[in-house]
């Protein structure tokens, strides 16, 4: 590595390092003028055949292991495609069976069974709103009857205490004083 001398003005270059660049510049100007000697060229194509020989062999590792991998993956691709039928095959049968058996995928119940739980549901709440029509029904009557008995008995009493009233204002008169 060559040492430059860096100026401490800008645009101000010391002598020193005018001289130096002249002197780099000569050299190479002098080995670009030479003829390449034939010992040289071929020590020059010999690191390329070399370079060249193992950029090949790597490239042919490279690609083997390119091949084994696309054979992998080509392997488990197929694999992998003859599950997909199999599993394919196996919802197509299990759908075969839902529907022959009437199920509900979703629940597991029968789907009939579910179609008459709910009319037996409806069925019973018929029944109980019915129950409970005739119940209020019977408390109606019941009410209406007891009103009428209060009724008669409020009668009865304002009949007592009228027939009280008259047997007192009888009951004075006759007094004899």
């Amino acid at each position: 590595m060559k040492k430059v001398a860096i100026p401490s003005q800008t645009g101000v270059t010391s002598k020193t390092a005018l001289a130096k660049n002249d002197t780099d510049n000569k050299k190479t100007l002098q080995r670009s003028l030479k003829a390449p000697t034939r010992y040289g060229q071929q020590n020059d194509l010999r690191e390329q055949n070399r370079i060249l020989t193992a950029t090949n062999e790597d490239l042919q590792r490279q690609l083997e292991e390119m091949k084994v991998t696309v054979s992998e993956l080509n392997h488990r691709c197929s694999d992998i495609q003859g599950e997909n039928r199999e599993i394919q095959k196996q919802l197509r049968d299990c759908h075969v069976l839902l529907v022959a058996e009437n199920l509900d995928p979703v629940s597991g119940e029968t789907l009939g069974q579910t179609a008459e739980q709910k009319e037996e549901q409806r069925k019973e709440i018929m029944t109980v709103s019915q129950n409970l029509l005739t119940e209020l029904k019977l408390f109606g009557e019941m009410a209406q009857e007891h009103a009428a008995n209060l009724q008669f008995s409020g009668l009865n009493r304002i009949c007592n205490v009228n027939q009280r009233l008259v047997f007192v204002n009888a009951s004075r008169k006759c007094r004899i004083p």
